[in-house]
């Protein structure tokens, strides 16, 4: 995983959260693909933070159709997702 290509405008795949650590990822967004908006620059990683060695990571609002992430509805959802939580999507 290169995650030092995601940019803003990139497609990313979201790596399904781990559940035995604390995350922001929410389940719902696992295995989908959306659009970054924006990069809000780097921020402590709260699993890192609970562990009490905080570690930064960059972190970045993406954009999902509704319709991709629940089967319905014609507006978008934007999570902010640390870049652990993502890889660049390959075309298919």
């Amino acid at each position: 995983m290169e995650t030092h290509d995601i940019r803003i405008g990139s497609h990313v795949s979201v790596t399904p959260p781990n559940w035995t650590e604390h995350s922001r990822t929410p389940g719902y967004v696992g295995d989908r693909t959306g659009a970054v908006l924006d990069d809000y620059g780097t921020h402590p990683l709260p699993s890192s933070v609970v562990s009490g060695e905080p570690v930064d990571e960059r972190l970045f609002s993406v954009r999902f159709d509704a319709r991709d992430l629940f089967g319905d509805g014609d507006h978008s959802v934007h999570v902010d997702l640390y870049e652990s939580a993502l890889e660049v999507a390959h075309e298919r």
